[in-house]
């Protein structure tokens, strides 16, 4: 095999710990290689091995040698050739974890969500619930005071569960702010 790996994949491609161990897993079998024999015939121990093909680890500048052995045995054996390989790794070093989405991640760290992320907003649909039933006997009470209060801890969701929560699904109920004074004024600091 030049260059690639199985499948004609470029190493190019490789962004993350599971890709490249996919990848160098790929390349072995493509070999014809077990682990055992990739371990004797490279003289690589068999732990870092073993971590390399299960993504738990990528080779270091330490054990470049090692890793260019390797690759010498499963077919990439000019330097040139594991040249995309080696730049692979520091690429896939110098990230942690999984590849990130290129679209809108659904966690806000400590902001609350907000109208636009009920799409977001899971775990919470029985108390929202109970929240727009309690909004629409306050609603029907003529004459009685009607305030609801949200009380909790801090940082327990009483925002993300009123501002991604019930107002979308006030909305969906068709039930109109305009129905409840306060209500109307919160539902037009959103616009």
């Amino acid at each position: 095999m030049v260059g690639g790996w199985a499948g004609g994949l470029d190493p190019a491609e490789i962004r993350t710990r599971e890709e490249f161990a996919a990848a160098l897993t790929a390349l072995r079998v493509a070999a014809e290689l077990t682990v055992r024999q990739t371990v004797e015939l490279s003289g690589c121990p068999q732990g870092t091995l073993n971590g390399w093909f299960a993504g738990q680890h990528v080779p270091t500048d330490g054990n470049e040698k090692m890793f260019r052995a390797v690759l010498a045995v499963c077919g990439i054996d000019t330097r040139a050739e594991q040249e995309p390989w080696l730049t692979a790794v520091r690429r896939v070093r110098g990230t942690t974890g999984r590849r990130r989405r290129d679209d809108e991640s659904p966690y806000r760290g400590l902001e609350p969500f907000q109208f636009d992320d009920a799409g977001w907003f899971f775990g919470r649909a029985e108390l929202t619930a109970e929240l727009v039933g309690k909004v629409d006997v306050l609603l029907r009470a003529r004459g009685r005071p009607r305030i609801l209060f949200v009380i909790g801890a801090s940082g327990s969701g009483k925002s993300s569960l009123l501002w991604a929560g019930l107002l979308p699904a006030l909305q969906e109920e068709g039930l109109t702010a305009t129905a409840w004074p306060r209500l109307s004024a919160i539902w037009a600091t959103r616009n």
